[in-house]
């Protein structure tokens, strides 16, 4: 039916989608939309500064430095239990060079946030470092 966008996530929150089959299916029910909750009894969040920046896929003909020293207010969502274990040098703000444009200079590129050790919590939210281009 579709995707729900934890970037947008937030505890608690309904997510409607809209029933729409394939051509030659039947809609006998006559179901035209549902809604998607998520069972949040046993998540949390909390809130994180990450100094952790790295950058992927850089092409060789270029350098990218980054310029941001850390992240803050990186909201992370998951079983309590885990996030009261979790430190905040465990997670990492990772930009993929390949979305971004490759031009000479400064410029706010998005991150990922991961966190490796777990399978369980994600960040809620969208998060930008600076960065600078450069031709090698």
């Amino acid at each position: 039916l579709g995707y729900i966008d934890l970037q947008a996530f937030e505890v608690g929150e309904e997510y409607p989608f809209e029933v729409m089959l394939p051509a030659k299916f039947i809609n006998t029910d006559n179901i035209i939309s549902v809604t998607a909750t998520i069972d949040a009894k046993n998540l949390s969040t909390k809130v994180v500064t990450v100094s952790d920046i790295r950058v992927i896929n850089v092409p060789q003909n270029y350098d990218v430095s980054v310029e941001t020293q850390k992240i803050y207010n990186v909201t992370l969502v998951g079983p309590e239990a885990e996030l009261d274990e979790l430190q905040a040098n465990n997670v990492i703000a990772q930009m993929d060079a390949n979305n971004i444009t490759f031009a000479k200079g400064q410029q706010n590129a998005p991150v990922n946030i991961i966190v490796p050790s777990s399978n369980n919590i994600f960040a809620s939210g969208s998060y930008t470092a600076l960065i600078n281009i450069s031709v090698k």
